[in-house]
Formats: C-alpha cells, sequence, structure tokens
C-alpha cells in the first residue's frame, strides 16, 4: 500500500506537533520500505517519515529505541521530534509516521582523508555507545544469516533464468558459509549501511549519518567491516590507503580486542558475500531491487571479496 500526499493532510498532521505549520514539503527519498520528505514550516526544517513496508511486530520501533538511546551522546545523526502526546511515532493514513530534526550538508561522491578519518571515529564512538543498547523488538537480521536459512534462501534465489544472477549464487554457496563470524565477538547494535548515500558533510566536517532501517544488534566488527566495504570499494578493488585510515581512526575511539583483529579479515569477506547474497535473494524471490543495482554488487562487491584472496597479508598488516 502506497501513501499519497498532500499539503492538507499534512498540515493536519503537524498539529500534533509543536514544531508550527507547514511551508512546503519535499519527496526526497522513495523505497520499498519507508517514504521520505523534507519538511519547511513556520519554525523550522524537518523530515518526515513514513513507513510503508509491511512491518510485523511493528520492527519499526526498534529504530527509534536506539535513536532515543544515542540522544544526546554527541553524535551527527538522526534526533526524534516527540509528539505532543510525547510519542516517538504517530499514524498517518494507517502507517507508522516519525519527524527528525533536519540535518544540514550534502551527499558527496568523494571524500578527503580527513573525511574518512572523521567517518572512522564516528563508527567508533557509535560503537562505544551501541554496546549498552538492548531492545525487546524482533529485529530482522539482515544479514547474519543461519547455516540453515542460507540454505532455504539460496534454494528460492535460484528460482531465474538469469545466468549471472545464477552464476553469483553458485559461487556464494561455494564460500560465504566458510566466512561467519564465531558467536563470541563483542556485539552493539550496528548501523550496517554507512555509506555514502548515507553521509553528509557541510564546510568539509560530517554532519549527518543517516538511515538506520537496517540496524540491528550483532558483531561490531561486521559493521566495521561493512563500512569498510561501501568506503573503500571500487571497480571490484579495495583501496588499502583509505581502509587503514579509517580502520585506524576507529581503533583510536574503540580499541579492538585481539578477536576482533584477528576476525577483520573474514568479516570482510562476509560483508561483500552476504551483501551480494541478500541482494540476489531480494531480487529474485521479494522482488525488491532493481536488476542493475544488483549486478553492480556482483561486478563490484563479489570481485572485491576475490581481490581480498589475492592480498590477504597485505590486509592482515592493516589489521596487526
Amino acid at each position: 500500500m502506497d501513501v499519497k500526499i498532500n499539503k492538507r493532510k499534512i498540515n493536519s498532521f503537524l498539529t500534533n506537533y509543536e514544531i508550527g505549520s507547514l511551508v512546503s514539503i519535499e519527496h526526497i527519498k522513495k523505497g520499498f520500505a519507508n517514504r521520505v520528505f523534507y519538511l519547511k514550516t513556520t519554525k523550522g526544517e524537518y523530515i518526515l517519515k513514513i513507513v510503508v513496508r509491511n512491518n510485523p511486530n511493528n520492527r519499526f520501533k526498534y529504530e527509534l529505541e536506539l535513536l532515543e538511546h544515542l540522544k544526546g551522546k554527541g553524535l551527527p545523526i538522526p534526533e526524534i521530534v516527540k509528539a505532543r502526546n510525547n510519542k516517538l511515532f504517530l499514524r498517518h493514513q494507517d502507517h507508522a509516521t516519525f519527524i527528525y530534526k533536519y540535518l544540514p550538508g550534502k551527499q558527496l561522491s568523494r571524500f578527503s582523508v580527513s573525511m574518512y578519518k572523521q567517518l572512522g571515529i564516528f563508527l567508533g564512538r557509535l560503537h562505544n555507545e551501541t554496546t549498552k543498547f538492548k531492545s525487546l523488538v524482533n529485529r530482522m537480521q539482515l544479514y547474519n544469516i543461519s547455516p540453515t536459512t542460507f540454505k532455504r534462501q539460496a534454494t528460492l534465489s535460484r528460482k531465474t533464468n538469469d545466468a549471472k544472477l545464477l552464476n553469483a549464487i553458485g559461487y556464494i554457496e561455494k564460500n560465504m558459509l566458510t566466512y561467519l563470524l564465531p558467536p563470541s565477538l563483542p556485539e552493539g547494535a550496528m548501523h550496517i549501511d554507512v555509506k555514502p548515500e548515507n553521509i553528509l558533510f557541510k564546510n568539509g566536517q560530517l554532519s549527518g549519518v543517516v538511515d538506520f532501517d537496517n540496524s540491528y544488534i550483532g558483531p561490531l566488527v561486521f559493521d566495521l567491516a561493512h563500512t569498510l566495504m561501501w568506503l573503500c570499494v571500487k571497480n571490484g578493488k579495495f583501496d588499502l590507503k583509505k581502509v587503514k585510515v579509517v580502520y585506524d581512526a576507529y581503533n583510536e575511539v574503540r580499541k579492538l580486542t585481539k578477536a576482533e583483529k584477528d576476525n577483520m579479515l573474514k568479516a570482510l569477506h562476509y560483508s561483500c558475500l552476504s551483501h551480494s547474497f541478500v541482494d540476489v535473494y531480494f531480487k529474485v524471490h521479494r522482488k525488491e531491487l532493481k536488476r542493475d543495482y544488483v549486478y553492480w554488487g556482483i561486478d563490484n562487491l563479489l570481485v572485491a571479496q576475490k581481490y581480498l584472496l589475492r592480498n590477504k597479508s597485505k590486509f592482515k598488516k592493516i589489521f596487526k
């Protein structure tokens, strides 16, 4: 079910908040899970988020709980605006809807060395806080896939005539489970989607990391690996200099344990393989992703995983 938006209905909805009346509204993001709008009101700028995906057990509440837990920690992340009745979300057209304070800044396609360092520091600071976070919400653990679930989803993912997808699934089936991380690693709430589209900079300074949609509690070293994958892979290769900058900056503010360092390379392998696997599964079985996006993952992330195999010693030197 989609959402039809008009200024009159939104203005009526905003009376539940102390943020003024609507001046303008702009649709800024449309995904299969949410609709996101930029709001300008008589009192400032805000972001309106409407949950449109079928959301069993109100899984979106985890995101709200996490952001409330992180509130006041000095992190450049979305801050929920509570309604007049002190609730974190309300219903609009039968969909859970919430409002964030607007974060200034722009998405960039290229980052300076300073920016990569800032991102490593941000993730380390985030993890220092999320180790203390607990939630009773049954969140989907998108990439922490058990062998049983993997086998079932792989079978469903082969129900296609697309040779490229079938070849990818075949390769992933042979390799992914060999890189499963041990369950004893330190855990906390992971962002798991720190990539350029979700990063804002203003005047060279990190001003926002948004989109906690995929967040769940898991091994923190996997979140670091996933971030390195998003920030440091280009044309199927990891940029080792960028990897070192982000990794060292992270380790400055959150010291990795010996076990985490020992599993860092394994986490990178698992990031590349599991992300590509989930993309293929969502494309073939759930029909939720476009072919070009899934192809991009195969051509870049799976190739980058093979790059890891060829350059094992170089990565181990960084992760010592």
